[in-house]
């Protein structure tokens, strides 16, 4: 399904944490697919907050075909092999119940401040380890927002821009390392529609939760508002829908 080998040069000594970026990463005809099959998603997460602006679907029966076959695809043995042997992560397994990932759907004014994710796996009790992104966005130019941002932990201390800046364009997957140190979120307000999939990776490797749910940290112009301050403390314990 995928059109090329996986490649992931110089993986751990990306900055600001490990990280790459592959283009073209479905094969065409699956891409095509599945952009189609993107515009009749049944969301079951809306969330419409201070920190993030977006829709989401997790649920495997309310995908279409297409959709489906691709996280299936990503749950793999095989895939997940090639994973774990690429990026020398030898207990790495996939994450079938989409905790957090699934169809990701950003609308014009969408949103999704600096985070961190949660540490481990509510169920599974394994530490997250590695995040997939695949862009699905054929119209997006430069200017239209919503691009990833990836900062250090002394930016997001200081507000500063992130460090590293990539462009959500059509059919391009980021993988990165999940960790207490990956701060990552929209750079900039989208502008725009933002699709895109998103598929976890955990790691059996018995270390303590350091935070169950997501970590948000308010952006420059929300620091100083007590009430926003309050969510956020109130965010790391649970979900803010709306």
């Amino acid at each position: 399904m995928i059109n090329h080998d996986l490649h992931f040069n110089d993986f751990w000594h990306k900055k600001p944490f490990p990280h790459c970026v592959i283009d073209n990463f479905w094969h065409p005809d699956i891409a095509r697919d599945i952009l189609t099959e993107m515009s009749h998603i049944d969301y079951n997460g809306n969330y419409d907050n201070p920190f993030e602006v977006k829709q989401t679907c997790n649920i495997w029966d309310r995908f279409p075909a297409t959709i489906y076959q691709a996280f299936i695809y990503l749950s793999t043995p095989e895939f997940v092999t090639e994973l774990r042997q690429k990026l020398d992560i030898h207990n790495l397994i996939a994450d079938p119940g989409l905790h957090g990932g699934g169809i990701h759907y950003h609308p014009a004014g969408g949103k999704l401040n600096p985070h961190i994710d949660y540490s481990h796996h509510p169920k599974q009790g394994f530490r997250r380890r590695l995040n997939l992104l695949v862009y699905m966005n054929p119209h997006w130019n430069s200017g239209d927002g919503g691009e990833l941002g990836m900062w250090t932990p002394k930016q997001i201390t200081n507000y500063q821009k992130p460090d590293v800046i990539i462009e959500p364009t059509y059919n391009r997957a980021v993988f990165f390392e999940s960790s207490d140190q990956s701060y990552h979120g929209l750079a900039s307000q989208s502008k725009i529609q933002r699709r895109s999939m998103a598929m976890y990776y955990l790691e059996n490797d018995n270390t303590d939760v350091i935070n169950p749910k997501a970590v948000f940290v308010p952006t420059r112009d929300q620091k100083d508002d007590p009430k926003i301050v309050e969510l956020a403390e109130r965010r790391k314990a649970q979900r803010l829908e709306q």
